[in-house]
């Protein structure tokens, strides 16, 4: 049966990977870019460029139709061709950067087939995964064919060159990256199918290949590392700008991805907790310390008024009200103006910790009052002001401050910003 409670998850998954998207196709593209191979067939260089313009085109599209979906326009034909849609572009742009960084087993450009598989089980299940993961071998073979010179030479299919031993090897290898996709995929499925019966289960199982895709992105993390550090050689100007945008957008991509596991394991009750008394002062002075450079860079001033006496030890969770504060304090700073200032001050009353942060940046409107908090939602303004969001950091906080049997609320401030407040109770 095709429940509004599954049409909502399915709409969520989809603006998920469309947001997620603008951040992995720059990555590729850029990676691409920087270690792309002359076919002799095609200029790489063009080939690349166009095929990312044609993804940013198309994610646009798929943004709106999302939006007019949500809307109320919808049946579950077109969700599931939305979400189908978005694979196929995902493997076709993905084939693209195959082909240009040298095709096959060898090729950095086959690592990104994971993700369209790991997604084609999220949308589709085990169906989706095995046709997409065969549909990926296939074109791990079809690019080291097309790096060969077998096809499209006087626009007809030619056998010349012949197999030589190194083509031979190098689909040899292909076959084996093919299999090993189909043989996770299957691995994947028997999995899925014993932990289909209990929802906490299969949403463990979710988040666990969500978290599989840190590991990539890790690599990728340290491989721009290496290459702006120029360990593997000098680079050019040009060369370390693309590979630094590659890097901001990558570190972006690793935020959006621990959001997304950090609201999985709220919702699985994995999100455990260890309360400890905490000196308040400090955890906001160290929280304040940690995002100075961010403020620097706008010329933000982070004020922090202390209390006029020492507050008592506040038994919480360090680490999750790091986490509350951080997201407090970042969002504040995102949309401030320039050279403006973000106060924040904390106090002791009738046996509640009260924190605020005050900024005076854009607000929030009437209308994104009552959604706030939910996940996945930005305010209009915010995304005119800042693009990149996941929309899930003040969902995380609330949950947070909610395990503390606290609340969270916001104000309109007098300058046209917005005031933050936490209040937790003291526990014994």
């Amino acid at each position: 049966m095709y429940t509004a409670k599954y049409q909502d998850t399915q709409l969520s998954s989809a603006d998920w990977l469309i947001t997620l998207r603008w951040y992995y196709a720059p990555i590729a593209f850029l990676l691409a870019l920087f270690m792309r191979e002359e076919t002799g067939l095609v200029n790489a260089e063009f080939m690349l460029t166009a095929s990312f313009v044609v993804v940013f085109a198309v994610n646009l599209i798929f943004f709106f139709l999302l939006r007019s979906i949500a809307g109320g326009v919808f049946s579950r034909e077109a969700i599931q061709a939305l979400l189908a849609g978005q694979i196929v572009l995902d493997l076709s742009f993905f084939f693209v950067v195959l082909l240009t960084t040298g095709g096959g087993a060898e090729s950095i450009g086959h690592f990104f087939f994971l993700f369209p598989i790991a997604v084609s089980m999220l949308f589709f299940g085990p169906a989706g995964l095995i046709v997409t993961a065969v549909l990926s071998g296939i074109l791990i073979f079809l690019s080291v064919l097309f790096n060969a010179g077998m096809f499209l030479q006087a626009g007809v299919i030619t056998i010349d060159p012949i197999f030589t031993p190194v083509l031979l090897r190098a689909l040899v290898e292909s076959g084996i990256i093919s299999f090993l996709y189909l043989f996770g995929g299957l691995f994947a499925i028997s999995l899925f199918q014993q932990l289909r019966s209990h929802d906490v289960a299969l949403l463990s199982a979710i988040t666990d290949m969500v978290h599989q895709l840190r590991t990539p992105l890790s690599g990728l993390k340290w491989t721009f590392k290496i290459l702006l550090d120029e360990d593997a050689g000098k680079d050019t100007e040009e060369e370390r700008e693309l590979l630094a945008k590659g890097s901001a957008a990558n570190e972006r991509m690793i935020t959006l991805v621990n959001d997304v596991l950090a609201v999985a394991r709220l919702e699985s009750g994995k999100f455990t907790y260890h309360f400890i008394p905490v000196h308040i002062e400090l955890l906001i002075e160290e929280t304040i310390k940690s995002l100075a450079l961010v403020a620097e860079a706008k010329e933000i001033r982070l004020n922090f008024v202390a209390p006029k006496h020492p507050l008592p030890e506040w038994k919480v969770d360090p680490e999750k009200m790091r986490d509350v504060l951080q997201n407090l304090i970042s969002n504040a700073i995102k949309y401030t103006r320039v050279k403006d200032a973000i106060t924040l001050n904390a106090e002791v009353k009738e046996n509640h910790l009260h924190i605020q942060v005050e900024d005076n940046g854009i607000g929030i409107s009437d209308t994104a009052t009552k959604k706030i908090f939910t996940r996945f939602f930005r305010a209009e303004n915010a995304i005119a002001v800042e693009a990149d969001g996941s929309g899930l950091g003040l969902f995380i906080a609330q949950n947070i401050v909610h395990a503390h049997h606290g609340k969270i609320w916001f104000e309109h401030a007098a300058s046209g910003g917005t005031v933050f407040h936490v209040l937790l109770p003291k526990r014994p």
